[in-house]
């Protein structure tokens, strides 16, 4: 009968998959702030042409990429959980 625990190896594949999301969120993250940056540069009429957006559209857009970054922000904090978690079972095998 197979051990119902992965072995190791596929632990730390998980946790290379684990790392990979990571990273993948915190690229999403920094996408969604540059975004950010640009729309309040807007609003401040400081941004390069084309000319400045409305500052609905502009408060719009902001509010999108706060959205986003928000949901991306829960995402990462569960994919972190899962990592954590996997490395503490990583570590208790190991031991």
């Amino acid at each position: 009968m197979r051990d119902a625990h992965p072995s190791p190896d596929a632990q730390i594949q998980s946790l290379d998959v684990h790392i990979v999301d990571v990273l993948a969120h915190l690229e999403a993250l920094l996408r969604a702030s540059h975004s950010i940056q640009r729309a309040l540069l807007k609003l401040r009429a400081e941004a390069p042409p084309p000319a400045p957006a409305p500052p609905g559209e502009s408060v719009r857009v902001l509010r999108h990429h706060a959205q986003q970054m928000r949901r991306d922000c829960q995402m990462l904090s569960g994919i972190v959980e899962d990592l954590y978690g996997g490395i503490e079972l990583l570590a208790v095998r190991r031991s």
